[in-house]
């Protein structure tokens, strides 16, 4: 049994050290990259320099990052992306995201998928569960006889204040604000504004009570 944990501590600390090494090489090009930045393998930026990154974070394997936006990409202290999440901001010309930012200690699951069309701010210590999704554009459908495809999009934005808890595959969408220290149920999908300390839960997501 020793022998084992004394094989995984090993394996544990080799992936680490990979990551750091991955990091090391990988660090120019970004806007500002802080100290002992840990990437994982497959993982693709466009627009680089739009990356702002703090020190110790961590960005695990697969994933892909879209820098097309106006504003920066803000990545805080001590913040963990999960393996093949996605952070999309535009596709070029008048169709650049906005700017998103990202508080200390926040820690996003595997697979996310943030849609950074809209102003999206995540505050700190805050924790996504697995396949989280936010949307912070919204296509417009007021008219019958026009195409959907041409009606354009809204961009309200998103934000999500400190220690919030985002179940897996919550979805959130554009101009929602999730006070600090909600909590929102697994498969919730969130449409309106949720207060401060609430839990939130369903399709779509209802406030059931408040922590305090």
């Amino acid at each position: 049994m020793k022998r084992n944990q004394n094989i995984s501590l090993l394996s544990y600390r080799t992936w680490k050290f990979s990551l750091l090494l991955r990091g090391v090489l990988h660090h120019l090009g970004f806007g500002k990259c802080g100290h002992r930045f840990l990437l994982g393998k497959r993982c693709l930026f466009i627009r680089k320099k739009a990356f702002i990154i703090g020190d110790h974070v961590t960005i695990e394997d697969n994933c892909s990052f879209n820098g097309l936006c106006r504003g920066h990409i803000t990545i805080g202290d001590r913040v963990v992306i999960g393996r093949g999440s996605t952070i999309e901001g535009g596709k070029g010309g008048a169709s650049f995201g906005e700017s998103m930012s990202v508080g200390n200690d926040t820690k996003i699951g595997p697979e996310a998928f943030i849609c950074v069309r809209g102003e999206i701010t995540i505050g700190s210590h805050t924790l996504f569960g697995e396949r989280v999704a936010l949307h912070s554009d919204n296509h417009v459908f007021s008219s019958p006889d026009v195409l959907i495809c041409e009606q354009g999009t809204t961009r309200q934005g998103i934000s999500i204040g400190d220690d919030c808890w985002l179940g897996a595959n919550v979805v959130v969408l554009d101009g929602v604000h999730i006070g600090s220290h909600s909590v929102i149920g697994a498969g919730s999908v969130v449409t309106k504004d949720v207060p401060e300390y609430a839990v939130a839960v369903g399709v779509p997501a209802r406030v059931i009570r408040l922590r305090k």
